[in-house]
């Protein structure tokens, strides 16, 4: 009751309509007349045709206007998914989802963002892919989680102990079964801390992430890639730009640079308003059409 009131309060023209219909369907049952000078009132059992048929057209108009309103808020938070069928081996997909509801397996990997010290504050922000993933999956683990990143790191680098972690952009690391569960994760260093620029990331770190991580998972045998859309957060990158880079390279790297394992790759958009489903659907029909071009026109 309290939602429908603050939706007529939201749109006026429906509270008019409304109003009228009630106002005329009411009086169409009352009968007015004047005797000895003094009115006189009188509910009727049938109603006055004339005034209750407009009533009724105007109840019904209001209702036609509630539902459709309905449905277009409906249809404008329903969840969105596209296919980008490379050939019979190779899917891309571009969804609307969180990314910590994915349900990861021993074939897949999570591809996930962080800077180059590999410090990333973002693993305590849930607004973050990085922090939405680790929050949800290892909420009492979220040092144990930067810790590891860290050691793990420091192993593949050669680095001592407590040395300071620096990588290039596209740098990539695998953790496998995090924390115990099912969930193997590669981080990848899209951004870096420019000084007094911030932290930005560039197409060209999102391209060397993207390509290093599929290395990485084809070499471990993962034929599945679970990813959002990196470089958009802190690195700034626009949403667009990131999207169609990662459509491009994440099909040049199952088609040509040897990443034959992947055989999947989901890209997970995170919309809850659906303010990007439009741009995504156009990217998605641009990639439709470079595939068709490039590969099934062949």
């Amino acid at each position: 009751m309290k939602d429908f009131l603050k939706s007529l309060i939201e749109r006026p023209i429906d509270t008019l309509v409304l109003i009228g219909a009630v106002a005329l369907l009411l009086v169409s049952f009352i009968s007015f007349s004047l005797i000895n000078g003094q009115s006189a009132f009188e509910i009727n059992a049938k109603p006055n045709a004339y005034l209750f048929g407009p009533g009724c057209l105007l109840l019904i108009l209001f209702i036609w206007r509630n539902r459709r309103q309905t449905g277009i808020s409906a249809n404008e938070n329903r969840d969105y998914a596209y296919r980008l069928e490379i050939d019979s081996d190779h899917l891309i997909t571009i969804s609307k989802k969180d990314i910590s509801d994915i349900v990861g397996d021993q074939y897949s990997a999570f591809i996930l963002p962080a800077n180059t010290s590999l410090n990333d504050t973002c693993i305590t922000d849930d607004r973050s892919a990085l922090g939405s993933f680790f929050l949800r999956r290892f909420p009492a683990k979220i040092s144990e989680m930067q810790e590891l990143i860290a050691r793990k790191a420091r192993e593949v680098l050669s680095l001592e102990e407590h040395a300071l972690i620096d990588v290039q952009p596209g740098f990539s690391l695998l953790l496998r079964n995090v924390g115990g569960s099912v969930d193997n994760v590669i981080i990848v260093a899209v951004s870096e801390n420019i000084g007094s620029y911030g932290i930005q990331a560039t197409t060209n770190s999102i391209v060397q992430s993207v390509k290093n991580a599929f290395r990485i998972a084809s070499e471990n045998g993962f034929s599945t890639i679970n990813m959002p859309i990196i470089g958009t957060g802190h690195g700034g990158v626009d949403f667009s730009m990131s999207l169609m880079f990662i459509c491009l390279q994440g099909i040049a790297g199952m088609k040509h640079e040897g990443n034959h394992h992947i055989k999947l790759v989901n890209l997970i958009i995170y919309d809850p308003e659906n303010k990007r489903k439009m741009t995504v659907k156009s990217i998605a029909a641009i990639m439709k059409s470079y595939i068709a071009m490039s590969y099934k026109g062949r």
